[in-house]
């Protein structure tokens, strides 16, 4: 079987997220989506997102056991949207996360 190897990607790069975030109590079996306002890596203030835009998500190492990712999507120029599930049987309390906690690769188009 051969594999297929798309060049159409302009530019990958990352960014954190820009501010402290506490992730609301997530129930067992459940799913919910969070936002994290980004900036670039080099802490400049420009947008560094664009529609159409894919996002791959680096959680910190911290994450509680239980929690999945599901994805990120693009939300506006400065935020994306993450969707977490918990498979466990009981409720999760995520921890609060500093700035730059969290990473997004982002691969443009």
């Amino acid at each position: 079987m051969a594999t297929t190897v798309h060049n159409d990607i302009e530019a990958s790069f990352l960014v954190q997220n820009s501010a402290a975030v506490d992730p609301a109590s997530l129930g067992a079996v459940a799913a919910a989506n969070q936002d994290y306002a980004v900036k670039s890596m080099d802490g400049s203030d420009t947008a560094p997102l664009k529609s159409g835009d894919t996002i791959v998500v680096i959680p910190p190492a911290t994450l509680e056991a239980g929690i999945t990712i599901q994805g990120a999507v693009y939300k506006n120029d400065s935020t994306v949207t993450v969707r977490f599930t918990n498979g466990s049987a009981g409720a999760i309390d995520m921890a609060s996360q500093a700035i730059g906690a969290w990473k997004f690769v982002v691969h443009r188009r």
